[in-house]
């Protein structure tokens, strides 16, 4: 208590109670209590205020210091209303269009039924008309009363007021005709049930009001009202001056005239009317008659008169239950029509606007749109407009009021951001400056936040070179290399995505077993991967941690690779990789620059480098000093010293062992062919745990299964090609109930079907961007793809065991046709980054020359280059000729074994077991028979030594691309007419043609334009195929003895020409580039090595031809 208060309270408390006192004391207590609280928060209130403005001030201080805080803050307010305000704009634009539609819809429909309804009325006009000309007592009316002012017709009543009425006495009330005429009209009256709208039905012979039914209607009207036409039996339509101008409507009409709205009244004996019906219309159809001629205006017209529906509009109105529905959708409407209006005095005619129906508030201040639609009646006179209130008015100005208020605050915490950036880069260098920090505390710290040190800006990066480097020295390390054997081949096989999705995924693995086995990934290269252990923190198990993680990666690169093969194709379940592993000490530090990298130096370094690169194949190399640390562990049972020795007899290098299911020790060499042979299996060598079931155990996987994979392949990489053709036509198959068979009859050989222009479906923007949109979606029936499975395997059957062109040659020229392809698909030139989806398609198309608009072509290139060997029997077309004179007679001798291929791969595929598989590819005749002449066309072009061929092809190829179009010509060929001057679609369409076959030529010597590693493999099974037909003596001539000369030959004269044409067409952007280099390259080579290569091989392949032959003679034995 303060010292006024205790005064206070000694003072009062000699005249109080001592309770009352102690009452006092407590209350002024808990008043000091509660002052103080009071000041409390009001300091602290102050001291937050003030904190928040010294941050604030801190903000704009480091802003001032770096002005692209400032300059990307304005740019990011800009950018958020540039972006945002238009957008709304759009949205609301969007919903007004939307709804205006939404009324037109309304309005539509609203309109639909009126006239439907006044339809319904006006059609017993038609059916009245008729009974006209076939009832002699109606037709004779005319006769009898006449037109008006003629001798012998029926006069006009001497009173014409209020109406101009004729004496139709004994004419318009003949009991007879009455009684036929009232049975007539109520039956037409009830057929068309519109019971208070159709109140009357009247025959008007030369314009004169004769019979009406009912003559006095009741039944339509609710009780005391009534319509009674007994004085309108007489009137004269053309002599009444009210009535004329509708009377000359009516005549001039060719079809139903209608006049309204008008009040019929009706008036009681005493002379008081009222309106019977408030708004009514009369419908007037005219009775055309050649014998009867009715005059007006000095004119004759041929008509007999007329019929006449009188239409209580209001009773329309009330059935429509406009009004209400109109109420329930919170929108107004309002129905004119344009009516005809006579001035009697003058006779002048004008076209007013007639209100017909309108709802109460359709002139109400809410409605700020409106749509207006012409009604389809038979005078295309009645209008209905509809009034609605955008929804988008209720929120349009908020919207862009929070879009201004979310960029500010947005941007002010763009604001925040950078600045936070800022001060965060700055606290980053304090571990960089503070060298008395420890080596390892600042190596932990940089590994801890490698990825954020990327992020250093170049000044920063110049600020951290005048500082002291992270670097330090670890006693105790083990350092891993691994690298794929054979990538480079395998990444000149394939397309570049597959080449990065095969590092991508098995680096992806190895990091992520990394993070397992608490392994620091160092860095990658390429192909290669390197690791390490010990550092930045010491592990005492350093090598067994680095080889539990070094075999678990190898599992997982085997696991991998298989899976990939069905995506990536051949030869990647096989592929094989090598490790090397060495141990001792090492110096570890950062290199900073432009991307600052972690790095390793030292002797432990480089001979884990050598023992990568000297490993055999799918082994785990290690040197002397992993060797002792693993025995110092326990693990001597690991170890199998590698029988020769590296760079020296005093370098021994070890390998990781393995004790296999079979125990087939004797297996287990050091060289690649023993390491060539493993697969998935189990294993027991003490190096996993119990729960690690899968290991490496030796077997054969290029077996057996090797043909299935590719077949899996092949079914997989074909499914991927039907999926966009499925897509362009909106998912659906082919027509179940058409016979495919009838889409075409062979009449004539294969050759005779070569097209010099195959007609390719023009770019339609809609349904390729239907395509795009349906594609991520669809699903292949499971039926269609066992179906292509089966195909597949009927058309691996039919392959021959040839050293070269057999099953697996064919899946190779269906890789090459699938990276070409995928080439012309992604041209260089094309901008893929400014333009919309539909432009850079439509771009694409024109580009190359609409094959990547049709996916069908896609699927029919990698069709024929999977079937364009089928039956090959390892020998020219001429020692076929030789072998076959009845096939050869059947092909004229000419192409032989391409049309062989055709015929036997097209029967495969027509049979009726595959009908859904058809339906998939082909809907109907017109892609049937594009999807047959692209076959025919690719496979026919393999053939490339038949010399009138290859003159056809360079002919058109000079044709296509060498002249103008305006005069390109075709030869014609075997099967084709002459062709004209060109039109700008045939000179797209035969380029396309053009290169299409130029991708299946490229793709079937692909092996030449590859990797120096591949052309060997190929050109030496070419080779073997040709040397085991010599020795056969199916081929005349040793291959041996031209083979260096003719391969220089085949690369100058057919192979690099063909590279510089897939360069020249300009649609494969750098893989023309790619593979021209590659033929050069393998051309010089060759041109260097190719003496010694073709001894080794007829060494190798008297060996194995050799064995072959002796197995072929002991079979026939």
């Amino acid at each position: 208590m303060s010292k006024i208060s205790k005064e206070t309270a000694q003072t009062r408390s000699g005249s109080l109670t001592g309770s009352e006192r102690a009452n006092n004391l407590v209350s002024m207590e808990l008043a000091d209590l509660e002052s103080i609280r009071r000041q409390n928060e009001n300091v602290s209130c102050c001291t937050t205020w003030e904190s928040s403005l010294e941050a604030i001030q801190e903000y704009v201080r480091i802003a001032k210091r770096h002005p692209h805080i400032w300059i990307s803050t304005l740019l990011s307010i800009v950018l958020l209303c540039g972006i945002t305000l238009p957008l709304i704009v759009y949205i609301a634009s969007n919903q007004n269009g939307k709804e205006e539609e939404l009324a037109s819809d309304l309005a539509i429909e609203t309109g639909r039924w009126f006239s439907d309804q006044l339809d319904r009325v006006i059609l017993p006009l038609f059916s009245l008309a008729q009974f006209v000309g076939e009832i002699p007592e109606f037709y004779g009316l005319a006769d009898r009363i006449g037109p008006v002012g003629e001798e012998g017709s029926r006069p006009l009543l001497p009173d014409p007021d209020p109406f101009s009425l004729r004496n139709v006495s004994g004419i318009c009330d003949d009991p007879t005709v009455l009684e036929r005429f009232n049975r007539v009209a109520q039956t037409l009256k009830e057929n068309a049930k519109m019971e208070g709208v159709m109140v009357s039905l009247q025959l008007v012979p030369y314009q004169v009001v004769c019979y009406s039914y009912p003559l006095n209607n009741t039944e339509d009207f609710e009780e005391g009202v009534f319509l009674d036409n007994t004085e309108a039996i007489g009137l004269d339509l053309i002599s009444d001056p009210n009535r004329i101008a509708f009377s000359r409507g009516v005549v001039q009409s060719e079809d139903v005239y209608i006049a309204g709205p008008l009040t019929l009244r009706q008036c009681a004996e005493g002379g008081e009317c009222y309106p019977a019906v408030e708004k009514a219309f009369i419908a007037s159809l005219p009775v055309r008659s050649n014998n009867h001629t009715l005059p007006l205006d000095g004119m004759g017209y041929n008509l007999w008169g007329s019929v006449e529906s009188i239409i209580n509009w209001q009773a329309l109105i009330d059935r429509s239950d406009i009004f209400s529905r109109f109420q329930e959708q919170g929108k107004g409407f309002q129905l004119t029509r344009d009516d005809v209006v006579t001035n009697v005095e003058t006779g002048e005619e004008t076209i007013s606007e007639v209100l017909l129906a309108k709802t109460d508030d359709y002139e109400a201040d809410r409605f700020d749109h409106s749509v207006s639609i012409t009604l389809d009646t038979v005078d295309d006179l009645w209008e209905i407009t509809i009034v609605y209130k955008s929804a988008a008015a209720s929120w349009f100005g908020w919207a862009i009021a929070a879009a201004v208020v979310v960029s500010l605050g947005v941007s002010l915490l763009i604001f925040a951001i950078l600045v936070q950036k800022q001060k965060f880069l700055q606290m980053k260098t304090r571990y960089l400056e503070d060298v008395s920090q420890p080596q390892k505390l600042r190596m932990r710290m940089f590994v801890d936040d490698q990825a954020k040190i990327r992020d250093l800006t170049p000044a920063m990066e110049k600020q951290l070179l005048n500082h002291k480097p992270i670097a330090d020295f670890y006693p105790s390390t083990t350092v891993f290399f691994a690298d794929i054997v054979g990538f480079s081949s395998f990444a000149s096989e394939r397309e570049p995505r597959h080449v990065f999705k095969l590092l991508q995924t098995a680096f992806f693995h190895f990091d992520k077993i990394a993070r397992k086995r608490n392994v620091f990934k160092v860095d990658t290269l390429g192909d290669k991967y390197m690791a390490v252990t010990g550092l930045p923190d010491a592990q005492p198990d350093h090598a067994e941690r680095m080889v539990r993680f070094a075999q678990e990666c190898q599992m997982a690169f085997f696991r991998l690779t298989r899976e990939l093969e069905k995506e990536l194709g051949p030869a990647t379940g096989g592929l094989e990789i090598r490790m090397g592993i060495s141990s001792g000490p090492v110096t570890a530090g950062v290199l900073f620059g432009a991307t600052s990298k972690f790095h390793l130096f030292g002797p432990t370094v480089k001979r884990a480098s050598e023992l990568n690169k000297t490993s055999a194949v799918n082994r785990i190399q290690f040197c002397q000093k992993t060797a002792d640390l693993l025995v110092s562990a326990g693990r001597k049972k690991w170890i199998e010293p590698r029988r020769d020795t590296l760079g020296g007899p005093h370098i021994q290098g070890y390998y990781l062992t393995r004790r296999t299911k079979a125990n087939d020790a004797d297996k287990q060499e050091t060289d690649s062919s023993y390491c060539s042979n493993l697969s998935i299996g189990s294993v027991d060598n003490g190096l996993w745990d119990e729960d690690d079931e899968e290991a490496l155990v030796v077997g054969d996987a290029e077996g057996s299964d090797k043909e299935n994979r590719l077949i899996e392949w092949q079914a997989q990489s074909l499914l991927r090609l039907l999926v966009p053709i499925l897509a362009f036509r909106d998912g659906k198959k082919g027509s179940t109930d058409e016979d495919i068979t009838t889409f075409y009859q062979r009449e004539t050989v294969v050759l005779d079907e070569v097209q010099a222009i195959i007609s390719l479906p023009a770019f339609d923007k809609a349904k390729a961007k239907r395509a795009r949109t349906k594609q991520s979606s669809l699903t292949i029936p499971d039926v269609v793809e066992e179906q292509l499975k089966s195909l597949i395997k009927e058309i691996a059957a039919l392959y021959h065991s040839n050293p070269f062109h057999n099953f697996e040659h064919a899946c190779h020229v269906v890789m090459a046709a699938h990276k070409l392809l995928e080439r012309v698909s992604t041209p260089e030139n094309v901008n893929y980054e400014t333009k919309n989806l539909s432009k850079v398609a439509n771009d694409l198309h024109a580009y190359t020359f609409g094959i990547t608009s049709d996916p069908l072509t896609h699927f029919a290139v990698v069709f024929s280059a999977l079937i364009h060997d089928i039956d090959h029997r390892g020998v020219s077309n001429g020692q076929l000729a030789i072998e076959n004179p009845e096939l050869a007679e059947r092909y004229r001798n000419q192409s032989v074994a391409e049309q062989n291929s055709v015929d036997l791969g097209w029967d495969l595929l027509m049979q009726p077991k595959y009908k859904e598989l058809q339906q998939c590819i082909f809907c109907n005749r017109v892609e049937f028979l594009r999807f047959r002449h692209l076959v025919v066309n690719c496979v026919l072009a393999t053939d490339i030594f038949d010399p009138e061929l290859k003159a056809l092809r360079n002919m058109r190829w000079e044709s296509a691309f060498h002249e103008d179009d305006s005069s390109q010509t075709v030869s014609s060929n075997s099967s084709s007419s002459g062709i004209g001057n060109s039109t700008k679609l045939d000179s797209t369409n035969r380029k396309a043609t053009i290169v299409i076959e130029h991708i299946i030529q490229a793709s079937d010597v692909a092996h030449t334009m590859q990797h120096w590693a591949i052309y060997q493999k190929w050109n030496e099974k070419l080779f073997e195929e040709m040397y085991q037909g010599w020795k056969q003596g199916r081929v005349a001539k040793n291959p041996a003895l031209g083979w260096y000369k003719g391969e220089l030959w085949f690369f100058n004269n057919y192979i690099i020409p063909l590279a510089r044409k897939l360069d020249e067409c300009g649609v494969f952007g750098v893989a023309s580039d790619e593979g021209l280099f590659h033929a050069m390259e393998n051309r010089r080579q060759w041109e260097v090595d190719g003496e010694r290569i073709v001894q080794e091989m007829i060494e190798r392949c008297t060996g194995m031809v050799d064995v072959k032959m002796g197995a072929i003679q002991e079979e026939g034995e």
